[in-house]
């Protein structure tokens, strides 16, 4: 299994009137809640400046640069993460995937993994790591001495990915993972989400591909102006429309998937879509 803790590690991601000010003067979020199942995968969407990547922040504790202030809960596995710093956060599972890539272009690919793995205790539990790694992106095993600025920008996407998956996470917290990729990549990429996911890793995903999202999510927030303003399992074709005819433009017809064409694996069954 790439992801996972062992059952110790493996809970509910589960966030509670949130609030967050930046500077103590704009308001990012106000009063968000949202519930990441074990297992799951969930879709946040909204414009820009909904709040989407302050939310990533706030629970990955990437503040301190940010002059933000934090209010609410944030629960993983029934432990607060409120207060800890990224490393602390890493080291309880929960590890994000900034929007951009920001992987280190002057350093191998090898080296790019390696810092994603520090949170490791011992050698073998590297070794595995990076083992798994490569079998989920070859291409990477193929280029591993190769400088991650040399990649397209497909392959510095797995770079990023992989690197979060150097820390075994139970949750991984991907932001705009399709950004300024080719449709064929995007496709490959959907596709890695979904084997993560399979190998029992939560998935918390922010995507503008509105498509790409609903495909991959059991249940899904539209956030606006920092509030959740409609949220629901995406198993519901009848609130699905309306959430992608008031937010999310174009969609997909009926049956398309993204990605692999294969049958598509249960969801559980969540609440119905709802507004706030």
């Amino acid at each position: 299994m790439i992801g996972g803790r062992g059952s110790t590690g493996v809970g509910e991601l589960e966030i509670a009137d949130l609030a967050l000010n930046y500077g103590g003067v704009v308001r990012a979020l106000n009063g968000v809640n949202l519930s990441l199942p074990a297992g799951s995968v969930v879709a946040l969407l909204g414009p820009n400046g909904a709040g989407k990547t302050s939310l990533l922040r706030a629970v990955s504790g990437n503040l301190r640069h940010h002059r933000a202030s934090v209010k609410g809960e944030i629960r993983y596995a029934g432990t607060s993460l409120v207060g800890l710093g990224p490393a602390e956060t890493v080291r309880r599972g929960v590890v994000q995937v900034p929007e951009g890539r920001r992987i280190f272009a002057s350093l191998t690919v090898e080296e790019n993994l390696t810092l994603g793995g520090q949170a490791l205790r011992s050698q073998q539990d590297f070794q595995s790591a990076q083992e798994r790694v490569f079998e989920l992106f070859p291409v990477l095993a193929e280029r591993r001495k190769q400088p991650g600025g040399l990649l397209s920008g497909g392959e510095q996407q797995m770079l990023a990915i992989g690197r979060a998956m150097m820390a075994s996470p139970s949750v991984l917290m991907l932001d705009e993972p399709s950004l300024g990729l080719a449709p064929k990549m995007i496709a490959t990429i959907a596709d890695i989400i979904r084997s993560i996911n399979a190998m029992g890793t939560s998935i918390l995903l922010i995507e503008q591909n509105a498509t790409m999202a609903l495909a991959l999510a059991h249940h899904a927030y539209v956030l606006g102006l920092g509030r959740v303003v409609l949220s629901g399992a995406t198993s519901d074709p009848g609130l699905m429309g309306e959430v992608r005819r008031l937010y999310l433009g174009d969609t997909p017809h009926e049956g398309e998937v993204v990605g692999k064409s294969s049958p598509a694996r249960p969801r559980p069954t969540l609440t119905r879509w709802a507004r706030s």
